[in-house]
C-alpha cells in the first residue's frame, strides 16, 4: 500500500519506500505504482549499490501519482523492500508537530498471498471517537480476485458481510469499515474474517488510526486453518411421514433495526432506526413453511402444490399462545414440539415463532442495505421488472396474472445467511405485537407486552418492491388468515 494525498481530520498521507541491497552487485530496480481507482501505472527505475540502502521519499509523489494504490517492486538482484506510510504534518503544527513515524508495511511475494478458499483474521480493530479502522486488500495475482469480508463485534457476533472485486495488481481500501459497512460508531473492539472466493495472491491488512494524531498502526492478517465461526449451519428434523423441515443457524450480534433517514421507500413506522443486540445464536426456517409440512403436522390442508408455502393461516393457528414462545398444544408449533419429543428428535420444546428483531436480523443477513441483495437503486420501487430483484424474490415485477399466487419455495437465490424467500413471496407472521419503535438501544427485544395486531414482515407476491425491503413492517389481527400471509419457524439453541 502506498499513498500521496489528503485524508480525514486534515491528514496528509505520504509513503517512503526503502530498498536495501543484500547482493554483491548493483541492483537495478523498477518501482511501479498501481492507482486504486484504476488508470495508468506510474513507474521509474533506480539503482541500489551493493550493501547500501536507498529511501525513496514520498515515492508516489515522485512518480507523479496521487491517492492510494499498490506499490510493485521488480529487481534483478535480491533486495529487502520496506515502506512506511505516515501523516506529513508541518513542524509548527499544534498537534504532533512534524508528524509521527507512521505505519510499517512489509513487502510480499506472490506466494505470500491468500489463495482461493483461504482465509485470515484481522483483529484488534475499533471504531469510535478515538480510533477508526481501515481494511486494505491488494491483488498481486495475474487474474481478477473476489474477496469476501465478514465483520464481527467484540463478542463474536456477525455485523455484516460484503464482497470486493479486485483487478490484477490493484489495491482497495475500505475506509472506516465498521462505520461505512455496518453502521457502527462506538465499537471498542472487533475483528474481520477475510476469505478469497476467487483468484490468488491476495494480501490483506488493516490499520487502526488515532483520530487525534492521525497516527496509524498496521494490523497484519493472521492465517487460520479453519473458516470463520459457523454461519449457516443447518439442522433438519423429520415431521410425520418423514417430511423434512430445515432450519439455519443465525449468529448473535448487534445490528441497526429499522431504516435510516433518507432510505428510499421508507415508511414512518420504520423510524427511529435503533441498535439491537441479540445475545444468543438462534435458528430460522430455511424456507417459509410449506403446504406439505403443514399437512404433516396438522393432519389437514390442500394436498396439491406441496412445495408451495402454506397460506391462509392465522397467527393463532401457527402459535396461539400469549407469546411466540408459549404456543398452544393444538397450534402448528405446539404440535411440532410434541412430535419431536415423541420421536426423540433434537429441539423438542425449542421451536417457536421468531421475534421481529430475529426476523429482521436473519433477513438482512449481515447487510445494511435496503434489501439483503443491495440497495438496488437502479430499479424502480414499484412492480416494474428488475433483473436484480428477479434473482432473489417474487414480487409484483415478476408475477404474471396467469400465475398461481405463490411459487415453490427456494427457487430464487438465498440471502447471505442462507435463507430463501425472505423478500416478497408472502408476508410472514412474527411473534411481536405491533407497536412503535423507540430510539434507545435494545437487547433481545420481544416487542410490546400487549396489543391488538401482530407484526407481519417481508412483502408478498404482487407487492411493490419498496414493501419487500428488509425494514418494511405491517400488521394483522392474530385471528385473521389471508392468502398473502404465511410464516417460517424459529428455534432456540
Amino acid at each position: 500500500m502506498a499513498a500521496h494525498g489528503p485524508g480525514m481530520h486534515g491528514s496528509r498521507w505520504r509513503t517512503d519506500l526503502g530498498l536495501r541491497s543484500v547482493a554483491a552487485e548493483q541492483a537495478n530496480v523498477e518501482v511501479r505504482f498501481h492507482p486504486m481507482g484504476g488508470g495508468s501505472m506510474k513507474s521509474q527505475t533506480t539503482q541500489v549499490a551493493p550493501g547500501a540502502q536507498s529511501v525513496l521519499e514520498d515515492v508516489v509523489g515522485q512518480l507523479g501519482g496521487s491517492g492510494n494504490g499498490a506499490m510493485e517492486v521488480v529487481s534483478d538482484r535480491p533486495v529487502i523492500v520496506t515502506s512506511r506510510t505516515y501523516n506529513q504534518i508541518a513542524a509548527g503544527a499544534a498537534c504532533t508537530p512534524g508528524g509521527t513515524f507512521g505505519q510499517y508495511y512489509a513487502a510480499h511475494r506472490l506466494d505470500d498471498g491468500l489463495g482461493e478458499g483461504e482465509g485470515a483474521w484481522l483483529t484488534h480493530l475499533a471504531e469510535s471517537d478515538r480510533f477508526r479502522s481501515n481494511i486494505a486488500l491488494t491483488n498481486m495475482g495475474a487474474s481478477p480476485a473476489t474477496v469476501q469480508v465478514a465483520l464481527f463485534d467484540g463478542a463474536g457476533g456477525l455485523l455484516t458481510t460484503f464482497s470486493v472485486d479486485l483487478a490484477p495488481a490493484r489495491f482497495h481500501q475500505e475506509t472506516r469499515v465498521y462505520f461505512n459497512r455496518a453502521g457502527q460508531g462506538n465499537l471498542q473492539r472487533g475483528s474481520a474474517w477475510v476469505t478469497v472466493a476467487a483468484g490468488s495472491g491476495v494480501i490483506a491488512s488493516a490499520s487502526v488510526v488515532d483520530n487525534s494524531t492521525n497516527d496509524p498502526t498496521t494490523i497484519p492478517a493472521l492465517r487460520a486453518p479453519s473458516a470463520a465461526p459457523p454461519i449457516g449451519e443447518e439442522i433438519t428434523v423429520l415431521l410425520p411421514n418423514d417430511v423434512p423441515l430445515v432450519v439455519v443457524r443465525i449468529p448473535a450480534g448487534t445490528f441497526m433495526m429499522g431504516s435510516p433517514e433518507g432510505e428510499r421507500g421508507r415508511e414512518s413506522d420504520e423510524d427511529p432506526q435503533h441498535q439491537v443486540t441479540l445475545t444468543q445464536d438462534y435458528y430460522l426456517g430455511k424456507y417459509p413453511v410449506t403446504r406439505s409440512q403443514w399437512m404433516a403436522v396438522m393432519g389437514f390442508g390442500a394436498p396439491d402444490r406441496p412445495e408451495h408455502p402454506i397460506t391462509s393461516v392465522s397467527w393463532n393457528s401457527v402459535c396461539g399462545g400469549s407469546t411466540g414462545s408459549s404456543c398452544t398444544a393444538d397450534s402448528f408449533i405446539g404440535r411440532l414440539n410434541t412430535h419431536l419429543a415423541a420421536t426423540g428428535q433434537p429441539g423438542a420444546g425449542k421451536f417457536r415463532m421468531p421475534t421481529e428483531a430475529e426476523w429482521e436480523r436473519g433477513t438482512r443477513g449481515g447487510t445494511t442495505t435496503r434489501f439483503s441483495h443491495g440497495d438496488v437503486l437502479a430499479c424502480g420501487d414499484g412492480a416494474e421488472p428488475c433483473a436484480v430483484h428477479d434473482q432473489f424474490m417474487w414480487w409484483g415485477g415478476n408475477h404474471a396474472p396467469s400465475d398461481w399466487p405463490t411459487q415453490p419455495v427456494g427457487q430464487k437465490l438465498p440471502n447471505p445467511y442462507g435463507l430463501y424467500d425472505v423478500h416478497g413471496m408472502l408476508w410472514e407472521w412474527v411473534a411481536d405485537w405491533y407497536g412503535a419503535y423507540t430510539a434507545s438501544p435494545k437487547v433481545d427485544p420481544t416487542g410490546p407486552s400487549t396489543g391488538s395486531v401482530r407484526v407481519v414482515r417481508g412483502g408478498f407476491y404482487i407487492s411493490a418492491a419498496r414493501f419487500c425491503r428488509s425494514a418494511t413492517r405491517d400488521s394483522e389481527a392474530p385471528g385473521w388468515n389471508s392468502s398473502i400471509i404465511g410464516f417460517r419457524v424459529a428455534r432456540s439453541l
